[in-house]
């Protein structure tokens, strides 16, 4: 599946959606937190935190491993495209099972009875995510940041308008879990409307090896990245309490939000922009 020419001009459209994206993101994301805030507990906010922890482990390998792997393969086909889904699949449902039975563990660690069905339920994002990780690789190949923008704020939109409307109804914790499934589910279903791919009955173990050459690296850079960045939350979440942890979570958020919105956007664009040119040294020296 080929990609589109890239160009300075692209570029910097790719730029502008992709920042556009992750601002309004960040910002819709942040008004609804701030209403969240007067409705929910602190400690709703440290469950959901500690769980995310564990799954986003998961998470981090279908959309920073063979995902990635996909944009930087140079004619990557329907092959490559189906065996990485399927095997994504195959992954999600064995994580989901190891979540399930951990579950009761977890909770019995953190003495917060409440992280068993909450993990249970949030758990399912992971399947959520790697329905559409096939589509955001090609979106990202081809360029197509503009789309990319309107799925993920169309998701932010309509998710925001479920948690809220949970919050006031008195779903608790539950409100949040609601919030970030809807939002998942909304974008899978915009994303397979939009994108006009679907998985063929095609399996290789040989392409998927040699996607993971190059993934398995990239997956490690990233859980690296996310141990140093998320390990304060299991030690606060242990250490303190759920409430702490929710409050410490809602305060790093602030310094974040600048950092993020830089550095985000052009790491998302100039990747694909890059990889479109992996052969060419000259070409890439001058980019």
């Amino acid at each position: 599946m080929s990609s589109n020419p890239v160009t300075r001009k692209t570029i910097i459209s790719s730029l502008f959606w992709k920042a556009f994206e992750r601002i309004g993101k960040k910002g819709i994301t942040f008004v609804i937190s701030i209403i969240l805030a007067r409705l929910l507990a602190p400690r709703d906010y440290g469950i959901v935190v500690l769980v995310m922890v564990f799954i986003d482990i998961a998470v981090i390998f279908i959309e920073n491993g063979f995902s990635v792997a996909l944009v930087q393969k140079k004619n990557a086909d329907d092959t490559d495209f189906s065996s990485v889904f399927f095997f994504s699949i195959a992954f999600s449902a064995v994580t989901y099972i190891i979540l399930w039975f951990a579950a009761p563990f977890i909770a019995g660690f953190y003495k917060l009875p409440e992280i068993k069905p909450v993990l249970r339920v949030l758990s399912a994002v992971i399947f959520l995510g790697t329905l559409n990780s096939i589509q955001h690789a090609i979106l990202s190949r081809n360029m197509a940041f503009k789309k990319s923008f309107k799925i993920v704020i169309s998701g932010v939109i309509v998710s925001a308008f479920v948690g809220i409307w949970m919050a006031y109804a008195g779903f608790g914790v539950w409100a949040l879990v609601g919030q970030k499934i809807t939002s998942y589910t909304c974008q899978n279903l915009i994303m397979w409307y939009m994108v006009k791919w679907k998985p063929k009955l095609l399996f290789s173990g040989k392409r998927l090896r040699s996607l993971f050459s190059f993934g398995g690296r990239t997956f490690m850079a990233s859980l690296l990245h996310y141990v140093y960045a998320d390990f304060c939350s299991l030690i606060i979440g242990k250490s303190f309490s759920s409430a702490a942890l929710g409050i410490y979570n809602k305060g790093i958020t602030f310094p974040q939000f600048i950092v993020s919105n830089l550095d985000g956007p052009i790491q998302s664009v100039m990747f694909p922009a890059l990889a479109s040119f992996q052969e060419d040294k000259a070409k890439l020296k001058k980019m």
